[in-house]
């Protein structure tokens, strides 16, 4: 269902129930749980209350643990989303523990990534570093490409500490080694934090003023944008 990841949520939501129809035409009840599951993300991403879909879905989930720290994942975000943040913190830090469990580093990872702008909003940043740092080391067990992205936001998130030696120190490898694989999003929060450390490198200027749209997304571009902004303030 790319519609989902391609932020089409209105497509996707209608992809969903037709897969839920199919699966339970099918009495499947894996595939109606996946359906499910697909369909609570999407409506959380539209701003509406998943949480009876959530329930109703695990109760489908009897054997099948694989999926019931992806719900608590895909739960835990989305009550973010609705405001209700201690709730969904809980439903983050149970997906981070199931997903640790059950060898999924891919989940483990995008919670702690959550957990990790939450911590950021509530000012706590070095408890935020240090779950971008296990996300780092969970990703580092794959092949993903999103190790290097969790990485560049680790690398953000240490400048925004103040802890500029290391912040380029984690910036510099993926940076050299790996800048031909990163998404353009990625690039300009590179370009972000290399403007913060060092004013405006060559090519810097047009790839992070393309990030400052960004910067509503989460806490941690919010935070990071405002850092570059008032470090360039002083020079």
């Amino acid at each position: 269902m790319h519609t989902l990841w391609d932020g089409r949520h209105p497509e996707a939501e209608d992809d969903y129930l037709r897969a839920v129809v199919l699966a339970r035409l099918l009495d499947q009840s894996e595939m109606l749980a996946v359906a499910q599951l697909g369909l609570a993300a999407t409506l959380f991403a539209l701003g509406r209350d998943a949480m009876p879909l959530v329930e109703q879905t695990r109760a489908l989930l009897d054997g099948l643990d694989h999926l019931g720290f992806r719900l608590d994942a895909c739960a835990g975000r989305g009550l973010v989303k609705l405001g209700r943040v201690d709730e969904g913190r809980a439903y983050l830090l149970r997906a981070v523990a199931g997903a640790r469990a059950g060898n999924a580093p891919d989940v483990e990872a995008d919670a702690l990534t959550d957990l990790a702008d939450l911590d950021v909003g509530a000012g706590a940043l070095g408890a935020a570093v240090l779950c971008l740092e296990a996300a780092v080391a969970a990703l580092s067990r794959t092949s993903s490409d999103k190790a290097l992205e969790a990485g560049v936001r680790l690398a953000a998130l240490l400048l925004c500490d103040g802890r500029d030696d290391e912040a380029r120190a984690t910036l510099g490898p993926i940076r050299q080694r790996f800048g031909w694989r990163l998404r353009p999003a990625v690039a300009a929060e590179i370009a972000l934090v290399e403007r913060a450390l060092d004013g405006d490198p060559a090519g810097a200027e047009p790839v992070a003023e393309a990030a400052s749209g960004r910067a509503a997304e989460s806490p941690a571009l919010r935070r990071l944008h405002a850092v570059v902004s008032e470090r360039r303030a002083r020079v």
